[in-house]
């Protein structure tokens, strides 16, 4: 995760609108608000992108659900710092095949919106799936009728990817 220096944070309380100055707290802390007791995450901010919860973390990638400020949309901003796990020749890698992703759209498919690198790694922000494909597909009551389209949706999209250059 990346190292954040001490900057002045002041966030609204989303119940009752109180600001709260969390500085001192650490990032993804949750406390309650002395106004309204209501519970407040503390975000985390990463460039312009206000990183508002943590999802997950998979070999040291960590994923998160953030704002973007600049475009005032909600987004999946994925962080990887380099390491003995992850070089940076590795990592630029990475980012070569993102951008080729990001050649490629298709409703089947996470819109890539912007990538690079900072100080320690690197990040992709990227369309925030509410609910990800592969949760309809391993659905248990999923018959033929509701995993054909799905399924001809992914093999279309693919095929996009063969054709831009990106291996799958």
């Amino acid at each position: 995760m990346p190292e954040q220096v001490k900057m002045k944070m002041k966030i609204q309380c989303p119940s009752c609108s109180s600001k709260l100055d969390v500085t001192e707290l650490k990032p993804f802390t949750v406390f309650s608000c002395p106004r309204c007791g209501n519970e407040v995450t503390v975000p985390m901010r990463f460039q312009n992108y206000v990183l508002e919860e943590y999802l997950e973390s998979n070999g040291g990638i960590h994923s998160y659900r953030a704002l973007d400020e600049k475009l005032d949309r909600e987004v999946c901003v994925v962080i990887c710092e380099a390491s003995d796990d992850h070089p940076w020749d590795q990592l630029e890698r990475y980012l070569e095949l993102v951008r080729k992703v990001a050649s490629v759209s298709h409703s089947g498919l996470a819109t890539v919106y912007s990538c690079g690198r900072y100080e320690a790694g690197v990040y992709v922000a990227s369309q925030l799936l509410v609910k990800p494909v592969r949760d309809d597909v391993l659905a248990d009551r999923m018959d033929w009728r509701e995993a054909k389209p799905l399924l001809l949706s992914l093999a279309k999209a693919l095929q996009k990817a063969a054709e831009a250059g990106v291996p799958h």
